[in-house]
């Protein structure tokens, strides 16, 4: 079997990078807000597995994700159901980060420098920032929204290394001031270096540009008008 493991001299030093890279929150990419692209209804592109732990599970399953991109606020967003239905906004620049993590990781794993050691470190290896969901137990429940901190990195499960979306728990912001205040669970995205590449030619800028007609995009930002994007 292929080691990916590197000598504890290098894992110490990459142990330091990553802790100045991701750790404390200073470190933390804020939330962009919404930019509005286009006055035009969401666009369904379609679906891709993501893999996930089962809660107790040692063994990653892979679970198909539905992928929508919304013009008014230019967010792609993931949905899936494992019991509660989960809606995760990627804006742009988050978009931007996870292709940016995604060929570090690349780079890491051609060169076999991905260091073992605490999950917790290696999971925010290359980025961490602010992201946006929502989520309902069912459908006669409310809709909750939050904003939690998003961490790209990588795991090993079974002794084969995962790109990572790592969303950390989260409480509701719509009714924050509730007596039952309410949380996201925290969540892990496994992807395979060819499922990660799947997912970012959907993030890619030029691929959601020609989604959008021409004479929208062109449209001045000045006389645009918006209605609210229906949830």
């Amino acid at each position: 079997m292929k080691s990916y493991f590197v000598p504890y001299t290098l894992f110490f030093a990459a142990a330091l990078l990553s802790a100045a890279c991701a750790g404390g929150d200073a470190a933390v990419l804020p939330y962009q807000a919404d930019i509005r692209v286009a006055d035009i209804p969401a666009v369904h592109l379609g679906e891709l597995n993501v893999g996930t732990l089962r809660p107790f599970g040692k063994k990653v399953e892979f679970t198909p994700v539905s992928l929508t991109y919304h013009p008014r606020t230019d967010a792609i967003a993931l949905e899936m159901r494992q019991g509660v239905l989960y809606r995760q906004y990627w804006t742009r620049r988050m978009r931007e980060a996870f292709m940016d993590a995604l060929e570090t990781y690349e780079a890491d794993y051609a060169a076999r420098n991905l260091p073992g050691g605490s999950q917790n470190r290696t999971s925010r290896a290359y980025r961490s920032m602010t992201g946006k969901i929502e989520w309902r137990m069912s459908g006669i429940t409310r809709e909750y929204q939050g904003f939690p901190v998003m961490e790209l990195g990588y795991r090993f499960e079974s002794g084969s290394p995962y790109f990572t979306v790592t969303q950390r728990i989260a409480r509701d912001e719509r009714e924050p001031d509730t007596s039952r205040q309410v949380s996201s669970g925290r969540m892990v995205f496994y992807f395979t270096r060819a499922m990660a590449k799947e997912l970012a030619a959907f993030f890619d800028d030029e691929y959601l540009d020609r989604l959008v007609p021409e004479a929208e995009l062109n449209t001045p930002p000045a006389v645009r008008t918006f209605p609210a994007e229906p949830y």
